[in-house]
């Protein structure tokens, strides 16, 4: 292929491909962080801005109160860390009215205490979708039945964590799930079946964090997520990232791998975007509707020679070369 034809087949890419936001949108990477938990509360922003620079969009968390809940949501939105089409998770340890007693109440009330704090909020028209999140990691979906009733009710939607093999049961109380990352859990027959009942099919892992290596990060939140085409991708917890510290949160070096998986990520979804483009080949100067085939075949061959050669050390190309890309 002539230099000119590689460089114009770069520019026309550079044009096309989904950039920042609209690159990583199609799944919400992120964390479980309690910040009444971490060293230093008060700098919430702080914490916030690190997990954006990490290529994080989304967070579950836990407001103590309706103020606190404001306060997380707003300055998530003005750090960058939430967008608007990727939903939040609400874990709620909100205190309840001093008028709403038992169980079901507090969970009847929470979609009205909700929409009551956007309502109240700086950039509450920002704010995403808020999630709510029932009984942790329920072992029998009898555990899900009221909590579900009550959220969707309130016209919220519902998700919990499973890390069971029985996902199947579950799904018809769950508008959106947490399948864990473990064998006999995370199988592509309880994948299938997420799917098939309709409800928004997302993985949290809580090893990684404590024991994976900037390289599992890179795998398991590019490549990984890339294939399984799951929606939300978080991991337990936020602090397993980091070192505490009082100048700011430092970031562990698994830390590096996470963002380069989202950038993976990022690619493989931008690749996916081009590949179901159609090119009008004729607009290019120079470049006849009959030779335009023959000069995208040698540069997709180009490129899986390439991703052949460079399997071990990207996974990037890995990828590619294993969908034929």
């Amino acid at each position: 292929m002539s230099s000119r034809a590689r460089v114009l087949l770069l520019f026309v890419a550079a044009l096309v491909l989904p950039t920042g936001a609209a690159c990583s949108s199609g799944c919400g990477f992120g964390c479980f962080v309690e910040r009444a938990r971490l060293a230093y509360p008060d700098k919430w922003r702080a914490y916030c801005e690190h997990m954006a620079s990490l290529g994080m969009n989304t967070f579950a968390f836990y407001p103590t109160s309706d103020t606190d809940l404001v306060e997380q949501m707003d300055v998530a939105v003005e750090a960058g860390l939430v967008q608007p089409d990727v939903p939040v998770v609400l874990v709620s340890n909100l205190k309840p009215a001093p008028s709403v007693v038992g169980n079901e109440a507090e969970w009847a009330d929470l979609p009205r205490r909700v929409a009551t704090a956007r309502a109240m909020a700086s950039h509450g028209d920002r704010w995403p979708e808020v999630l709510l999140y029932g009984t942790d990691e329920p072992a029998k979906a009898e555990q899900c039945t009221a909590w579900s009733a009550s959220y969707r009710a309130g016209g919220a939607k519902a998700i919990t964590a499973i890390c069971t093999p029985n996902v199947p049961d579950f799904l018809p109380y769950l508008d959106a799930i947490l399948i864990h990352a473990s064998p006999g859990v995370l199988t592509a027959e309880n994948v299938a079946a997420t799917r098939a009942a309709g409800v928004q099919f997302g993985v949290y892992n809580i090893g990684l964090s404590r024991r994976g290596s900037p390289e599992l990060a890179r795998y398991w939140t590019g490549m990984w997520t890339w294939q399984a085409g799951c929606t939300l991708n978080l991991l337990w917890e936020y602090k397993g990232l980091i070192e505490d510290v009082p100048d700011g949160p430092k970031g562990k070096p698994i830390c590096e791998g996470y963002r380069q998986g989202v950038a993976d990520y990022q690619l493989l979804t931008a690749l996916d975007s081009v590949r179901a483009q159609r090119i009008d080949w004729d607009f290019w100067p120079g470049i006849t509707g009959r030779f335009g085939p023959q000069v995208a075949a040698e540069w997709k061959a180009d490129w899986i020679s390439y991703a052949g050669k460079c399997r071990v050390v990207n996974p990037v190309a890995e990828a590619v070369a294993v969908r034929g890309r």
